[in-house]
């Protein structure tokens, strides 16, 4: 039997919705939320062909089952403790906007549209620079004064998320184009707004971005390598050597003019740091600073979790357990997501997850996706997954958005396997 498919005027709503939604998702709340009620419309307009493609698979009885359950888990909190309800960072609504069911939507919308994709990813990496020319401090860029973490008009960590989410999508892109396909007008362009991204990174000043980075960019490499020596093509070290050199001297020249900068950075919490390493968890978090204030958030968060271990304490609770170290949450999204809604919507977030990587991984094996897909998706992955270790980013219109686009991207990979008699073998997206 085949699938019903969207009608037309549904097809160029959602069009619409997505183009704006990418460019957008970066730096204008008002427009990713038009972006996302156009979607929604888009929804309602194909709405039997979206739940007769859907409604019976695994993910969707996942997000549906783990929606309704923060849903009723929030709504009792609030009625035990209506306070909770001025809490801002996160309100407990921002936990419902990310439990997947928004990409449901933006997902099922891309498969729908998959040659737009490419262009969509650009459309995104290019709203991030508009972002700088729409609230970043122009004058100080220009004349190279990166002390203010600030200039380039995005909140600090945030832009260290999005820029490093940007770097690893330009370099795959470098990478995984074969060099007769890549004009040496693209390499360039690709090239220099690599290297902008890579210096938003590091002026961002933060350390969960640097780590993520240090820990995803050999990942990518050493994939990329795999995937290619397990296809016919033949991994071009050639390019990766030309599109590697300038990153090289990129780095050294950063680190030669700004490195007084980032050492400073890394070493503020010394201390914390070496009591962390030792063991000594206690005394780490008596340290103070923002390391040492982490450690003793979490440390009141594994006993919250004891306490409150099944279905936890509620969503926007963080901040009255963390009232003594004058901190909203417990900057860590995986301690936040268990503290809130017990080891219950652990599990079903751990699951969703597991089938998103399972369903990727299946795409990939049976050839439906492209290797550069993949391999991006899987690194900007391991790099999200690192950052949010120290923080959790839904309290943020930006953040949220950056969330339901990789679970979109998750679920567009998802639809390629369940419907691959509509996916273009190999494609090149």
């Amino acid at each position: 039997m085949t699938t019903p498919r969207p009608n037309r005027l549904a097809v160029h709503v959602s069009v619409v919705g997505l183009y704006t939604l990418f460019f957008f998702s970066t730096f204008s709340t008002a427009g990713y939320n038009v972006a996302l009620a156009l979607l929604l419309l888009a929804t309602l307009l194909s709405a039997k062909p979206f739940l007769i493609n859907l409604h019976k698979t695994p993910l969707f009885i996942l997000i549906s089952l783990l929606t309704l359950y923060v849903l009723l888990r929030s709504l009792a909190a609030l009625n035990q403790t209506p306070e909770l309800a001025t809490e801002s960072d996160p309100h407990w609504t921002h936990h419902l906007r990310t439990t997947g069911a928004i990409s449901i939507v933006i997902g099922w919308w891309l498969f729908q549209s998959a040659k737009h994709l490419p262009t969509l990813i650009t459309l995104a990496i290019a709203g991030l620079f508009v972002g700088v020319l729409y609230d970043g401090n122009l004058s100080a860029i220009v004349s190279l004064e990166f002390s203010d973490r600030t200039l380039w008009g995005y909140q600090p960590n945030y832009l260290g998320l999005i820029a490093g989410i940007a770097c690893l999508i330009l370099i795959s892109r470098g990478l995984l184009t074969p060099t007769k396909k890549n004009s040496r007008i693209t390499l360039a362009l690709t090239t220099i707004a690599c290297l902008l991204s890579l210096l938003m990174v590091l002026t961002s000043q933060s350390r969960a971005a640097w780590l993520g980075l240090a820990v995803s960019l050999p990942i990518l490499v050493l994939l990329y390598i795999e995937c290619f020596n397990s296809c016919t093509r033949k991994a071009s070290f050639i390019h990766i050597a030309k599109l590697s050199a300038p990153l090289v001297l990129f780095a050294f020249l950063a680190f030669y003019f700004y490195g007084d900068l980032a050492l400073d950075r890394l070493t503020q919490q010394k201390d914390g740091v070496t009591h962390l390493l030792s063991g000594q968890l206690n005394e780490a978090a008596a340290t103070g600073g923002a390391i040492g204030k982490r450690i003793a958030a979490w440390l009141i968060g594994v006993e919250t979790i004891l306490a409150y271990p099944f279905f936890g304490a509620g969503p926007s609770t963080s901040s009255q357990l963390l009232t003594s170290l004058d901190i909203a949450h417990f900057h860590n999204i995986y301690l936040e997501i268990i503290v809130s809604f017990g080891l219950v919507g652990a599990l079903l977030y751990l699951s969703i997850l597991s089938l998103f990587i399972y369903y990727l991984f299946k795409a990939h094996t049976q050839n439906l996706i492209s290797a550069r897909f993949f391999v991006t998706l899987i690194t900007v992955t391991i790099f999200v997954a690192i950052f949010l270790f120290f923080s959790i980013r839904i309290g943020q219109p930006g953040g949220r958005a950056t969330l339901n686009i990789l679970g979109a991207l998750y679920m567009f990979a998802f639809l390629t396997h369940r419907n691959a008699w509509k996916s273009l073998k190999g494609n090149n997206i």
